[in-house]
């Protein structure tokens, strides 16, 4: 349903992709987009030109799953285990703002890789019946 003067973003919109014809997914790669396009159209609509329909096709899905382990499709192409995880590291590691925000990720990260997790015990008693 389309209203004039009213936008949405975000996870409470559901926004139809016109170069597949489906919903876009929830996905930042998807919102980012959106958010682009959303501002361009109401610039365009503002100033009473034509507005433009979201029309996008996914380099690829990442998604990380457990300790350097991720799994990916990009152009395509699967990748599992480490491959995929530098990977998926590399990718958003471009799309972090500042070269210096970059390094500190960067060295976090490598710091992270080589050392145990950081696991705390949390210790539960039961305040039930103690029968």
């Amino acid at each position: 349903m389309s209203v004039t003067g009213v936008w949405a973003l975000g996870d409470c919109a559901l926004v139809p992709n016109a170069r597949s014809g489906e919903l876009s997914p929830p996905t930042a790669q998807f919102a980012d987009r959106q958010a682009r396009l959303l501002v361009s159209n109401i610039v365009a609509d503002l100033k009473g030109k034509p507005t433009r329909l979201f029309a996008y096709k996914p380099a690829g899905m990442l998604a990380s799953i457990g300790r350097n382990n991720s799994v990916a499709q990009i152009y395509g192409l699967r990748f599992s285990g480490l491959i995929a995880f530098m990977l998926w590291r590399g990718i958003y590691l471009l799309k972090v703002p500042t070269l210096s925000r970059k390094l500190r990720l960067f060295l976090e990260w490598n710091y992270a890789m080589v050392t145990p997790p950081d696991l705390v015990h949390l210790g539960f008693k039961n305040t039930g019946d103690s029968d």
